[in-house]
């Protein structure tokens, strides 16, 4: 494992007891990061998770609610990365797909809850990474539904 700006630290993944954001928490234990797991499933699923994260590198489990008061808590004040799960449908005012309307406004608001938290903790955490991942129409569960 290489030394990388993740050595050490902690990463929280939003939604990753599953598909893309599993494969995020994942590449970033491979890399060195310690991944908080965060995400909705069962014991089985989210043990499941903390397994495969472990497999590649470190996994830790948090389940924390969304508030930014509990999760800087558990960050590390010398850097972290904080990565969450939206989607473009939260970006975008076309509505192809039709419907999805409480998904929609749900990824809007966390992309403005993210924006938020980048501005304020940049302010403190000058080493720390605060991200969305906006992916298109992905093959997962979810999309199995529609």
């Amino acid at each position: 494992m290489a030394d990388t700006f993740l050595s050490g630290r902690t990463a929280l993944v939003t939604g990753s007891t599953s598909g893309i954001g599993l494969a995020i928490a994942q590449a970033l234990a491979a890399t060195g990061a310690q991944v908080a797991i965060n995400g909705l499933g069962s014991s089985e699923q989210i043990a499941a998770a903390i397994d495969a994260v472990d497999a590649a590198g470190k996994a830790i489990e948090q389940r924390l609610k969304l508030e930014a008061k509990a999760i800087r808590e558990k960050l590390s004040p010398d850097g972290f990365a904080f990565v969450t799960l939206s989607a473009m449908v939260g970006s975008i005012g076309e509505n192809e797909l039709g419907g999805w309307y409480g998904y929609r406004a749900s990824k809007a608001a966390l992309n403005a809850l993210i924006k938020n938290i980048a501005i304020e903790w940049h302010r403190s955490h000058k080493q720390s990474l605060v991200l969305a991942i906006h992916p298109g129409t992905t093959h997962t569960k979810l999309s199995e539904k529609f």
